[in-house]
């Protein structure tokens, strides 16, 4: 990996703890965009010389769909009081669609509307079921909401971490095509 890579990843990754109101927010959205411009010439690389797997999903990513499927097997009611697998388990395999493919044309701003979309359906989720599960669990509406609403944060801000193209990670951005981790970007270094 080239230094500047190496730098431009351990800014991306520095930047999780600034907030977009900062004063480096405008700068290190550019940078983080540039890094994961090369990732997606890489990806580039790959997909021109290899042909794309059958769509596959965790369902959702980070073991939370097989962790929420264990209790639900270990632990006496809890399947019958909040079911096999996540609420919002739809609003990953959707996500996971659009991941899968990779799009590299625009795919940085692709890959942001994905997470985003991602965030909302887990709010639009909670939203919806709030009135039910607040007469089910005896919790306030507001306080399902919310709750939904920090989860959808949570995953918004692993995906957007967690999904760059071509890192070792299973569910990367493309990742139904062979891994780019170490296919070359196209372009010539130093130029």
């Amino acid at each position: 990996m080239r230094v500047s890579t190496l730098i431009l990843f351990l800014l991306f990754l520095s930047g999780w703890i600034l907030t977009k109101e900062s004063i480096a927010g405008d700068w290190l959205d550019e940078a983080t965009r540039e890094f994961e411009e090369q990732r997606l010439q890489q990806l580039q690389t790959v997909r021109s010389k290899s042909e794309i797997k059958a769509f596959s999903t965790d369902g959702c990513s980070g073991f939370q769909s097989q962790s929420w499927a264990t209790l639900a097997e270990v632990l006496p009611g809890f399947e019958k009081q909040f079911g096999d697998k996540p609420p919002w388990e739809n609003c990953c395999v959707n996500h996971d669609k659009v991941y899968w493919q990779g799009e590299v044309v625009d795919g940085y701003t692709k890959r942001v509307e994905a997470d985003r979309a991602l965030r909302q359906c887990i709010v639009d989720t909670g939203a919806e079921m709030a009135p039910l599960l607040s007469l089910e669990h005896k919790v306030s509406e507001e306080r399902l909401r919310e709750a939904f609403s920090l989860t959808a944060e949570a995953m918004y801000k692993a995906v957007r971490l967690g999904g760059i193209p071509c890192s070792l990670l299973p569910w990367r951005w493309g990742y139904g095509w062979d891994n780019c981790a170490f296919a070359p970007t196209g372009k010539t270094p130093g130029l």
